[in-house]
């Protein structure tokens, strides 16, 4: 969609998940170049921004360095650079692999975790805290809920995977909804009996296809799209034009 020309507009730059430490290393570098080029109003994460493969219910390579403290840290690195490059506001949504710290808790080792003081459980389960989001200026929106720009509705999934997440997520919000979660790149644009139009959008991933070890590489290479979104937000009206920018070659 071509943004229209006014002065009141806010550029946000979208970032769908990253999995690190598995991230793209030159997708980022690529990132980084529009941010500087464009100089964005905001960044919106959309979930997926960790992997926390440490905690993970998949099966684990036993060759890979399972340090939950320091897979935090190195993504952690990265929120540090995007603090340094003068946004306005941030948005950090998690999605299903954050939300593996807590399952994996759950699950595992409530027993443990109740043995350590209060203060110790809440900077290890909560992620925003250990992250010190809030006093860095970041919005921090749970798995499972949303945050909006504008009218633009926000969030990492509604439940759903695969090539279609993107028009059940439509279908849920009534609305215009961007999702991360599916890596794949898509926009579909539907009405409604009330004669409204909305669109709901995925933006694909800017993860490492090669560190994939939980599906055969050939479909992800087939399916999965690098890429992310730019998003202008007419501030008087509420409205948000999206641009899908994919990452070829």
């Amino acid at each position: 969609m071509t943004a229209p020309a006014n002065s009141n507009i806010r550029k946000w730059i979208l970032v769908p998940d990253s999995h690190y430490p598995f991230e793209d290393v030159k997708a980022h570098k690529l990132i980084d170049n529009v941010i500087n080029e464009l100089k964005p109003y905001g960044m919106a994460i959309l979930g997926d921004f960790f992997d926390f493969y440490a905690v993970s219910d998949h099966s684990k390579d036993w060759r890979r360095k399972l340090d939950l403290a320091g897979e935090i840290s190195y993504g952690n690195e990265r929120l540090q650079q995007f603090d340094k490059m003068g946004f306005k506001e941030k948005k950090f949504i998690a999605g299903n692999h954050e939300w593996r710290l807590d399952r994996y808790i759950d699950d595992k080792a409530q027993e443990v975790f109740r043995m350590l003081a209060p203060a110790n459980i809440v900077t290890v389960r909560n992620l925003p805290q250990a992250l010190n989001l809030k006093a860095r200026g970041w919005e921090y929106t749970d798995y499972k809920d949303y945050t909006k720009i504008g009218k633009l509705h926000l969030t990492h999934d509604t439940g759903k995977a695969g090539a279609n997440a993107h028009v059940s997520a439509q279908a849920d919000f009534e609305s215009n909804v961007v999702i991360g979660h599916t890596h794949r790149m898509s926009m579909v644009v539907r009405g409604s009996a009330r004669g409204e139009t909305h669109a709901g959008i995925m933006l694909g991933w800017l993860g490492d296809v090669n560190q994939v070890d939980y599906m055969f590489k050939i479909k992800a290479l087939r399916d999965w799209s690098l890429g992310f979104g730019i998003a202008y937000h007419q501030v008087n009206t509420g409205f948000v034009y999206v641009q899908p920018c994919p990452i070829i070659n």
